[in-house]
């Protein structure tokens, strides 16, 4: 299936100098305070939007258990005895994140293309899918053996958050697409302040410093 595509226009994105690691921006609609990332979290749920569209009734569905899986593997917890021991598990766990990523987000491809409203349901629920991995992945703590070890601790630290960037960059675009679509969508106000606090909200690696280039970019939403 193709890519849903959305054309974002005068995007920027830009850390101050001398950040360091995750940070979170100030939000300009914030998310609600008490609110993670599952399902519950969405302004109005996504009843009335799935209802005649198995698309997103079972992007839903899969988004769901996507959430609910458990968190990855803490170093040197049971099943985990070595360093080397923990990398491979959180290289299974990853591959399994992925799995129930990728169903989740070909079914809402299929239902973004059906509706407007369905399309910026469904770039919430993406944006709340990597984001949650983004964060499960940027809190496993470092392991106690590495306390001595400041110089493979830094590395370690720095694989990790390397791979919670690529979750969070896909976060930020769907949570600004959904935003986004949300202006040109009847009575979905809510929804584009209820994206735009999340983009806001997401904690800000330092490797944007850079910052996405002003203008006219072409991004993918739904899928990669």
């Amino acid at each position: 299936m193709r890519p849903l595509t959305l054309t974002l226009l005068a995007l920027s994105c830009a850390c101050a100098p001398g950040c360091a690691g995750l940070r979170a921006r100030r939000a300009r609609s914030a998310p609600r305070a008490d609110c993670g990332a599952g399902l519950g979290c969405l302004p109005d749920g996504v009843a009335s939007t799935a209802r005649g569209s198995r698309h997103m009734e079972r992007g839903a569905t899969l988004a769901a258990s996507a959430l609910a899986m458990p968190a990855p593997p803490a170093p040197y917890a049971p099943g985990a005895p070595d360093l080397g021991s923990f990398w491979r598990s959180l290289e299974r766990w990853t591959a399994r994140r992925e799995q129930a990523l990728d169903a989740a987000r070909r079914a809402l491809d299929e239902a973004a293309e059906e509706s407007l409203p369905r399309r910026v349901v469904g770039g919430a629920i993406v944006g709340l899918m990597y984001e949650d991995v983004a964060r499960q992945l940027a809190h496993i703590p470092s392991p106690r053996a590495l306390e001595g070890e400041p110089e493979i601790a830094e590395v370690y630290r720095a694989t990790l958050e390397g791979r919670a960037r690529r979750y969070l960059e896909h976060a930020r675009r769907a949570y600004s697409a959904c935003a986004q679509n949300a202006v040109g969508a009847s009575g979905m106000r809510t929804w584009s302040h209820f994206c735009a606090g999340r983009e806001d909200a997401l904690p800000e690696p330092d490797y944007l410093a850079s910052g996405l280039a002003s203008g006219e970019t072409s991004v993918e939403v739904i899928a990669n």
